[in-house]
């Protein structure tokens, strides 16, 4: 099942396989590259706000422990933000959560977090390819590593294009716990 697909690639600990072909697996069609990213990050941080951009970027991948209940989660952490591989099955609560989360980091923090989708099968059509490895770092923790220029063509699309990939919705609601949170 699409769905499993992460928690399903067959898994390595060795560091040194990383690069190795046979654990790595094209992101299925129906799933999507979710983009969140706190705009003018660099101004911010040479202003000193370092710890609030890297927060609020961690925050976009803690926040989503809920719709998962659990940290297996497939991501790529960017300091200012997280691409973060979501199947069709959790789209529209990852929306609703993210878009929480950005309405608290312009209520809370005074800044824009952009959050933006793709969906895979619009990057399988530009022939960008998005291949994903799991490499277990303990027994119920792992790291997904994400090969081929998909991810940084959707990033670009995302920025390139907001009034097309970009999502916005102004209601408001009330953030969840942010399980496992730390910024130190």
């Amino acid at each position: 099942m699409s769905e499993d697909f992460y928690t399903t690639l067959p898994a390595f600990v060795e560091f040194n396989k990383l690069d190795t072909d046979t654990f790595y697996r094209p992101l299925p069609a129906d799933w999507y590259v979710v983009i969140c990213d706190i705009r003018g990050s660099t101004k911010a941080i040479a202003e000193g706000r370092y710890q609030d951009v890297n927060t609020l970027g961690a925050a976009s991948i803690a926040a989503l422990g809920e719709i998962w209940k659990t940290d297996d989660i497939p991501f790529v952490f960017g300091g200012d933000g997280a691409s973060i591989l979501v199947p069709q099955s959790k789209i529209e609560a990852v929306k609703k959560v993210l878009l929480k989360l950005r309405n608290f980091a312009r209520a809370n923090y005074d800044m824009e977090m952009r959050v933006g989708l793709v969906a895979m099968s619009e990057v399988m059509e530009a022939k960008m390819p998005i291949e994903v490895a799991r490499y277990v770092v303990a027994s119920t923790k792992s790291i997904a590593l994400i090969r081929g220029g998909g991810l940084s063509w959707a990033e670009g699309k995302i920025k390139g294009e907001p009034d097309r990939y970009c999502i916005v919705d102004e209601s408001s609601g009330t953030l969840g716990e942010l399980q496992g949170l730390s910024c130190r």
